[in-house]
């Protein structure tokens, strides 16, 4: 709770006409925040236990600096007089901090899937993509867009990306594929996992999801799973059957071929 003498403090600092001093706002957001953030990663399963606190402090304390004045003293719609608001202070305090905390916990969990173990012997496709031929470029870009044009479920759908990224971008069999996709997306929820695949998209120099795709994508995660939950709010572990990560990731994706394998029959029958 920010009393209204600590927030008289705070404007007379922010607004005053000889020199404009942080330190209220600083204090005040050490005091209000701090504990908050302190929740928030540990709540966090990729920013638990690491350290961040700090660096998400410094991040947050750096953002109110730059725009306390602008954003909530006198933001448009005020017409020239102090948004006098210690409550509704508060309350936009700690929605800058969800956001930087978010945006932090985004950047460390492209980190780490870009950190992901990947035995020694592993070349990226970077450095050896001279030795796919262009016909099966072709068949592997046919074979990603029936998956992600299907009507099959989006977890399905992204755990078939994921693979394809893993075992096409650095060269690694399937089952080490399996294992990295649960290392990296057991505790995320579909959101946060589709969003780290696109961040991968550039791990395959020839691969392009298209605007549309992309679209279809996002619309199944914005679709209710249960009790009007979307699909992109739920972590991906709460897909697994009773055989496991390691025995439904194999389920689906060999579900996922032979559906690409029918396609393909049937349009090369058809030419």
């Amino acid at each position: 709770m920010i009393s209204n003498d600590d927030f008289k403090v705070l404007v007379d600092e922010l607004l005053g006409r000889e020199y404009v001093s942080y330190d209220m706002l600083c204090y005040l957001a050490e005091r209000e925040l701090k504990p908050l953030v302190r929740r928030m990663c540990y709540c966090e399963p990729c920013l638990r236990g690491r350290g961040f606190e700090d660096d998400i402090m410094q991040e947050i304390s750096i953002r109110l600096i730059k725009t306390t004045i602008s954003h909530f003293l006198l933001k448009p719609g005020c017409n020239g007089q102090v948004n006098y608001d210690p409550t509704g202070f508060r309350k936009w305090m700690v929605t800058v901090a969800i956001n930087i905390k978010n945006d932090y916990a985004n950047r460390v969990r492209r980190l780490d899937f870009k950190s992901l173990p990947i035995d020694e012997r592993v070349l990226s496709l970077s450095s050896d993509e001279a030795e796919i031929s262009e016909e099966r470029i072709e068949k592997l870009k046919r074979a990603f867009s029936i998956v992600v044009e299907s009507d099959v479920q989006v977890y399905k759908v992204l755990t078939w990306i994921a693979q394809f990224i893993f075992v096409i971008g650095h060269d690694v069999s399937k089952i080490e594929s399996n294992n990295m996709i649960i290392s990296a997306f057991e505790e995320k929820t579909l959101s946060e996992m589709y969003a780290m695949l696109l961040s991968s998209e550039k791990d395959i120099p020839w691969l392009v999801i298209s605007e549309a795709q992309k679209k279809k994508i996002e619309n199944a995660l914005d679709s209710p799973w249960n009790d009007d939950v979307p699909y992109g709010k739920v972590r991906y572990k709460e897909f697994f059957m009773k055989k496991g990560g390691k025995g439904t990731i194999s389920d689906w994706m060999n579900r996922m071929n032979n559906l690409i394998k029918r396609v393909m029959n049937d349009e090369a029958l058809n030419n």
